[in-house]
């Protein structure tokens, strides 16, 4: 995920970045097959992304995938790091309300008729 305000240019150079990553490997990584922004969240402040990759490695060997999906996770996360790309969430706003302002569940509480008392007297044979 990048921020909307991350440039198109560093977005090119991120995935130029990650492609040279791919190529120096070539006993590992097959090619870059894409790189492809997935979701738009303009509300929320992002762009998501897929790089797509394949491995010269066939499936059934998953822990030498895994080793070099690692590998590239973590050459990924350092790049964007360097390229001031992180995309840092907004806090959302929280309400705070007490219970029993209004006196009705402090009563409730009070007359023996809990949630949990309810919830038993559903389940009960009479």
């Amino acid at each position: 995920k990048f921020s909307v305000n991350v440039s198109y240019g560093k977005v090119q150079l991120f995935k130029l970045a990650t492609e040279k990553f791919v190529k120096l490997r070539p006993r590992e990584w097959i090619a870059l097959l894409g790189f492809r922004a997935t979701t738009c969240e303009p509300e929320l402040g992002y762009i998501e992304y897929t790089v797509s990759l394949q491995h010269r490695e066939s499936w059934q060997n998953a822990g030498a995938i895994a080793t070099s999906k690692a590998d590239v996770t973590s050459f990924t996360l350092e790049l964007s790091k360097q390229l001031g790309m992180r995309y840092y969430a907004t806090p959302l706003p929280v309400t705070l309300k007490m219970a029993g302002q209004d006196g009705g569940d402090l009563q409730n509480l009070a007359s023996g008729l809990s949630p949990s008392n309810d919830l038993q007297a559903m389940f009960l044979p009479e």
